[in-house]
């Protein structure tokens, strides 16, 4: 277990990555060309969440987006 430099919350070693210190992947920083490419997996992959999970009525803002049944 490490500490995130960035939230303080402590993570398994495999959840942290080398940002000027170790951050989990909610507390690393993106490049707006790395925004351009998200897909839903990698932004619920990288952030936890996908706004087609939270809007009504549901926008589905990529296309992987789960359109019927469980969002992800």
């Amino acid at each position: 277990m490490s500490t995130c430099m960035g939230c303080l919350e402590d993570f398994d070693d495999d959840d942290l990555v080398w940002e000027n210190g170790l951050v989990c992947k909610s507390c690393e920083s993106i490049s707006y060309s790395e925004l351009a490419e998200l897909t839903h997996e990698t932004q619920v992959y990288r952030f936890g969440w996908c706004s087609c999970e939270d809007s009504e009525p549901h926008q589905y803002p990529y296309s992987d987006c789960p359109t019927t049944g469980e969002n992800k």
